[in-house]
């Protein structure tokens, strides 16, 4: 920062503190309207950006929305969002899941698996193709 002297006082620091806030702003509102014209995000979509995770509640031009799992209403500032990774877990129509098992000591393994490779299918949100696969770590 560089000196500036006022009459009587001596020297001072000069502070600019209109600036930063300014092109914090302007930066916000540039990555808010890339968000909103490029549709990146859509509103009631479950996310993980700016290290928030949940479900988008409403995008505007200084920051996003989100409310969490467990209630918590957050707003993000896009230059967050854009500065950091973006997961759209809604983006595609289908998303992979592993679910881990424990199967209790003395308990045939290949049975288990072959039950569970049945059990499958039979419910309601888990794709016929690709198959769903069982393997043992």
């Amino acid at each position: 920062f560089s000196q500036l002297t006022t009459s009587g006082r001596g020297p001072r620091p000069w502070r600019r503190v209109g600036r930063p806030v300014v092109a914090l702003r302007s930066r916000c509102v540039l990555a808010g309207a890339a968000t909103i014209l490029g549709r990146r995000l859509r509103e009631r979509g479950y996310v993980s950006a700016g290290g928030v995770e949940g479900t988008v509640k409403e995008l505007g031009l200084f920051g996003i929305t989100i409310v969490s799992g467990d209630s918590v209403t957050r707003i993000v500032g896009n230059h967050n969002i854009f500065s950091d990774t973006i997961k759209d877990f809604s983006a595609l129509p289908q998303r992979h899941v592993d679910c881990e098992a424990k199967v209790a000591n003395g308990v045939d393994v290949n049975d288990a698996v072959a039950r569970l490779v049945a059990a499958l299918p039979a419910i309601k949100n888990v794709m016929k193709d690709p198959a769903p696969e069982v393997e043992i770590s």
